[in-house]
């Protein structure tokens, strides 16, 4: 059966989680996007969601969603079985997929910050990308037999360390579970309804941050300063900076007793290095063999970090874009008749 997902879903997506965010005025809400070789984001996982997720604020103001990002545009049908092969193959894909299946349950959308065993689940994504990064730091497309053992030490070692059970994690994996989730309409149609967004805003570098379903502009990981407005189409500055806790704390009335301490504290975040370890500086292009082995060609130029997937198939040419560490190719307008897998 082909996979496709038409624009029009995506706008209707988009209206639909713009209306869910706006409509609970009494609530906040943090979307969280993170790509899974990207340092600057593990930056922002540590210094920003944890102590978000951790400062004991109340879940029915405040909800929180935190997601490995995988994005998708088709521009001709793409067989399920042929997206789910080259997923698992490819590394900025496969490193995603234990981490959705301990995030699975925000997934369909936002869950309340205090939900039993989210602070645990973040707690492993961000020991998850701490140890692939430390173990694996550059980009290998063709996911080996090495990589998936270490993945799945590592995943093990993070469960522990995190106190969640990995047999779930690792079930939700060996199920086909965890490219469900990736196919399924809440973790889809969010992807596509904020990609117009993020491309709108011209934002290069993830993670990508929502609050209440507008892009944050964050230069560093405990300091945002502005939010997309597309009313306007463009950033306008925050009433008061801060992290993501301090933003968050700024909106609760009566504020929670940790918020005091954490308002007090407001000051320029400064900058954290986008992805200062990326091997992804350059271009790679990967294709099919004869033999089914893909392969890897490094091209100059670093302006853009993607990595592009060509396969021929009956119905034409699928070229599938990996994009590592927050770059957004602008160029897809030029790419009508082809189909493209693009990957945070």
């Amino acid at each position: 059966m082909p996979f496709r997902i038409s624009w029009p879903c995506a706008w209707f997506g988009a209206f639909s989680l713009v209306g869910l965010q706006r409509g609970a005025a009494n609530q906040t809400a943090i979307e969280f996007f993170y790509g899974p070789a990207c340092s600057n984001c593990l930056s922002f996982l540590r210094d920003g969601v944890l102590p978000l997720v951790e400062a004991g604020l109340p879940g029915d103001k405040v909800r929180v969603s935190v997601l490995p990002f995988i994005r998708l545009e088709d521009k001709i049908p793409v067989a399920l079985n042929l997206w789910d092969e080259m997923c698992v193959e490819s590394d900025v894909c496969y490193y995603s997929l234990h981490s959705i299946c301990a995030l699975k349950a925000t997934v369909p959308a936002a869950i309340p910050v205090d939900a039993a065993g989210f602070a645990e689940a973040v707690h492993f994504a961000a020991c998850n990308q701490e140890k692939r990064l430390a173990s694996h730091p550059g980009s290998s497309l063709q996911v080996t037999s090495e990589m998936r053992a270490a993945e799945e030490a590592e995943s093990t070692a993070c469960a522990t360390q995190a106190g969640i059970p990995y047999a779930p994690i690792n079930a939700c994996i060996e199920s086909g579970e965890a490219l469900r989730l990736v196919h399924s309409p809440g973790y889809t149609h969010r992807v596509q309804a904020y990609e117009h967004q993020i491309a709108q805003a011209g934002q290069e570098i993830l993670p990508y941050i929502f609050l209440n379903g507008n892009l944050l502009l964050c230069e560093g990981s405990t300091h945002c300063s502005a939010v997309w407005k597309a009313t306007t189409a463009r950033y306008e500055p925050l009433d008061q900076a801060g992290s993501l806790l301090q933003l968050v704390c700024q909106r609760l009335d009566p504020k929670p007793p940790l918020c005091i301490p954490a308002l007090g504290q407001i000051k320029n975040g400064g900058t954290t290095p986008a992805c200062e370890n990326c091997a992804e500086m350059g271009k790679f292009h990967w294709r099919p063999t004869t033999n089914g082995v893909f392969q890897t060609t490094q091209a100059t130029g670093a302006a853009t970090v993607a990595v592009a997937a060509v396969a021929t198939v009956a119905a034409g040419t699928l070229v599938w874009r990996w994009i590592h560490c927050g770059e957004h190719e602008h160029d897809h307008e030029h790419d009508e008749s082809k189909g493209m897998l693009l990957a945070g």
